[in-house]
């Protein structure tokens, strides 16, 4: 059922990637051969008009057995024609009326303005302040929270990772306080105790059974049959991984046209089937070991940078009025915040200095007892010890250098925090959750997901809008490209490319890394009481 839903998905998917010429011709084709009275047309066209309607302007498309135009396109170029003009008019007969319920206000606003003009101005100018408050405090109330929720984590974090090092300290100190001899006792000791509490389970469960105990019986009949299912289950996936590579093997062999190998259609649905339900239970396994324990130190690490970014972002919204004040001279637009802050820590070059370099006004022609004293000039030599120490080399190639490695430093901080932001939601994503017995799981559906999970986290993201950019402009090139074309080269080669990629990030960067930290975290959060 799996493979014929995939079939008839990829087939549908082809045929709505067709021309819509190719579903015109054809239903042309049949329109006349049916009916007697229609004859056939080659250019068949089909026309989509929409009269002009409360202001909302016509629509006309002209689609024939010519087109193109893929069906896919074409269906969402007009539904999404129809959505705008639904959209249009419904925004028609709201702004109409807002119109009429402004011009009834508009009445009684002014004749209160003629009444009582102070007191309207007043409360125009109150009016005014609290929406220039609310347009400020907003997006400034919404980073607060999101640093908020963020401290919270951290200081979760940092009691977790307190915990496991005082844990650590005391396993440590248990440890170096014996000696050879000692320690070997205290392993026996663990060892009996384990062996005891093995034997007195076993009695205890015994003596239940003889006491005809319903409910204990229930629970290990229960218990019996779950490590039963357990061990089955395992025997079974060690089988399929065994019929699996023999299966490959012996197609792989009747490839390379072995002719005593030969695969029948049976074995290579059994093959297929195998290698899906394998592949589904990599997956399980996958996403588990993806999952980094929140008190390891990179997810500490990580949150005081991200906690970093967010304080600058509020900083950023909290000086936004006083930011409004530095415009660009020569296009008179607002100044970005990396550019007032280049501005204001950046040094201006020393050519720009008058102290080295004055600007002396021309002089007027000497006469007189003037013109005696023209060539009395301060020499070369004199002039140069004249001019401050700064102004002479190497100070200002090291006072360029300064300059030019400050810049370099404010633009890559910001390209740095940036990429803090974005990456954040995945780490985030790919951080679980540690139980009361320190086991660790992934969050909650919801909570992973949707609030406060990862599409809250896109939503949100100040770098959204920089890839929101990047989609448009996708789009742009996508339709002047021709959509079809896109479609068809990403199956072929971006979208396998990108897979190949995130694969190799994933099982050869991010697996391995995560593994190593929770290995270290797992080392210090093992109960002290197992040593004592």
């Amino acid at each position: 059922a799996g493979a014929w839903t995939d079939y008839c998905n990829a087939l549908i998917f082809q045929l709505i990637l067709l021309p819509v010429g190719f579903y015109i011709l054809a239903g042309h084709t049949i329109e006349a051969a049916i009916r007697s009275d229609v004859d056939f047309d080659s250019d068949k066209e089909i026309v989509f008009y929409m009269p002009e309607k409360k202001g909302v302007p016509e629509y006309e498309h002209t689609l024939s057995t010519n087109s193109h135009q893929s069906l896919l396109f074409a269906l969402l170029h007009y539904v999404g024609m129809v959505l705008q003009r639904v959209v249009g008019l419904k925004k028609h007969d709201f702004i109409s009326v807002v119109k009429m319920r402004i011009m009834k206000f508009g009445k009684k606003f002014a004749f209160g303005a003629i009444r009582h003009p102070k007191q309207v101005w007043q409360r125009v100018r109150k009016l005014l302040n609290i929406i220039r408050w609310a347009k400020y405090l907003a997006p400034l109330i919404g980073a607060c929270n999101k640093l908020l929720g963020n401290c919270k984590d951290l200081i979760k974090k940092r009691r977790q990772a307190r915990d496991a090092a005082i844990a650590l300290r005391c396993r440590q100190a248990l440890w170096k306080e014996l000696d050879g001899d000692e320690l070997k006792e205290q392993a026996a000791i663990i060892i009996q105790g384990k062996w005891r509490a093995y034997v007195t389970q076993k009695n205890t469960r015994a003596l239940k059974i003889l006491t005809g105990n319903k409910e204990a019986l229930m629970a290990i009949k229960m218990q019996k049959v779950i490590k039963g299912m357990l061990d089955r289950a395992r025997v079974r996936l060690i089988e399929k991984e065994t019929e699996l590579k023999r299966l490959r093997h012996e197609h792989e062999l009747a490839i390379a046209n072995h002719e005593q190998y030969r695969v029948s259609i049976k074995e290579r649905q059994r093959m297929y089937k195998l290698e899906a339900e394998l592949g589904r239970e990599c997956k399980d396994m996958l996403n588990k070991k993806l999952l980094m324990r929140p008190n390891t130190r990179f997810a500490f690490i990580w949150k005081i940078l991200f906690i970093t970014c967010v304080i600058l972002e509020i900083a950023q919204l909290a000086a936004a009025p006083m930011l409004q004040q530095y415009k660009d001279k020569t296009t008179n637009e607002l100044m970005h915040p990396h550019q007032v802050i280049e501005q204001k820590l950046v040094p201006s070059p020393i050519e720009e200095w008058e102290a080295c370099f004055p600007k002396f006004k021309p002089e007027a022609p000497k006469t007189g007892f003037a013109k005696i004293f023209e060539n009395l000039k301060i020499s070369k030599k004199e002039e140069e010890q004249a001019i401050p120490w700064y102004c002479n080399t190497p100070y200002p190639e090291a006072h360029a250098a300064y300059a030019k490695g400050l810049k370099f430093m404010i633009t890559e901080f910001l390209v740095f925090v940036g990429f803090v932001c974005f990456l954040d939601v995945f780490v985030t994503f790919f951080t679980g959750e540690l139980d009361d017995e320190g086991f660790l799981n992934p969050k909650p559906f919801f909570a992973r997901w949707i609030l406060p999970g990862l599409v809250l986290q896109l939503l949100v993201n100040p770098q959204m809008v920089n890839v929101s950019q990047w989609v448009a402009t996708t789009m742009k090139y996508t339709a002047s490209v021709g959509p079809v074309r896109v479609v068809r080269w990403s199956i072929a080669l971006f979208i396998p490319s990108a897979k190949t990629i995130f694969n190799a990030m994933q099982l050869h960067i991010w697996l391995p890394f995560v593994k190593k930290e929770n290995e270290n975290e797992r080392a210090q959060t093992k109960p002290i009481s197992l040593l004592e």
